[in-house]
């Protein structure tokens, strides 16, 4: 089970309003605008007993998606795989300041507080991500991951491993949250069969 969160997010111009991170719907990915990934695709790939994609929202329009997945199952996870994330084109740019920010690291947020649920009490890393070579000073500086070693995601992509162990995703939440502020809990939603 997981819950459902509200959070207030800068949005521009126009104060704080409050976003939701939830599990996303099948109807979220279908009717999502356009984005760089093949979320449909993805979503029909998912195996709902281990994976999850969960979505930040406001006023019903999806903002970012994130999917993961747990290691070696629920009845005895050991790690949180983060597979795919990503920021709707209204949330991302170049400029140093966004128009909705920051997507990336609220859902970041929720997959944490999957992993510190239900993962394991140990010092190994809790929480794996591997991303292209062009996204290493975001998850390294940004999100404050630590880089493992070089792969290759695909053929002729290179890419890097990031890692949290149990402490520094618990100090990325606590930092999150005392920029932000903390999220409400809004509800359970079960996410993953047993």
């Amino acid at each position: 089970m997981s819950a459902s969160y509200k959070t207030q997010i800068d949005f521009g111009g126009n104060g704080k309003p409050s976003f939701l991170i939830e599990p996303a719907h099948f109807d979220d990915i279908s009717n999502a605008e356009t984005w760089d990934f093949d979320w449909l695709s993805l979503w029909n790939a998912t195996n709902f007993d281990y994976e999850g994609i969960a979505r930040i929202s406001w006023q019903s329009k999806t903002y970012g998606f994130i999917r993961y997945s747990i290691y070696p199952d629920l009845e005895e996870p050991m790690v949180i795989e983060i597979q795919q994330l990503e920021a709707s084109p209204i949330s991302r740019s170049d400029s140093k300041s966004r128009l909705v920010a920051p997507i990336g690291k609220w859902l970041i947020w929720y997959v944490a507080q999957i992993a510190l649920t239900f993962g394991k009490e140990s010092e190994e890393a809790l929480i794996v991500l591997s991303a292209y070579e062009a996204a290493f000073t975001y998850y390294q500086e940004k999100i404050g991951m630590t880089f493992e070693r070089w792969t290759t995601i695909a053929p002729g992509e290179d890419g890097a491993v990031f890692t949290f162990n149990r402490q520094q995703t618990r100090h990325f939440c606590l930092k999150l949250e005392e920029e932000f502020g903390r999220p409400t809990k809004v509800g359970l939603t079960k996410i993953i069969s047993l």
